[in-house]
């Protein structure tokens, strides 16, 4: 099982990644994003990789960082 997941890779959750990278792998982290564009030029910068959905990041993590706005945080789980 993957230690941290993040949900949401804009200002905040790339300052919350790179802090971790400082102490953690790569291979223990995992997140999720809104555009497949970003998660791959993260994951090419940082070799952390990224889920295919929030929901699949979410069941991979023992623990889980909401890197999103409020007002985006409803739509992060909608089926």
């Amino acid at each position: 099982m993957v230690k941290i997941g993040f949900i949401g890779m804009g200002n905040m959750g790339n300052a919350i990644l790179n802090g971790l990278l400082k102490t953690h792998r790569p291979e223990d982290m995992i997140f999720s994003a809104a555009h497949q564009d970003k998660m791959e030029a993260v994951t090419a910068r940082t070799k952390v990789p990224h889920a295919g959905s929030n929901r699949e990041c979410a069941k991979a993590v023992k623990y889980l960082i909401l890197a999103v706005k409020p007002s985006i945080l409803t739509r992060c789980f909608r089926r």
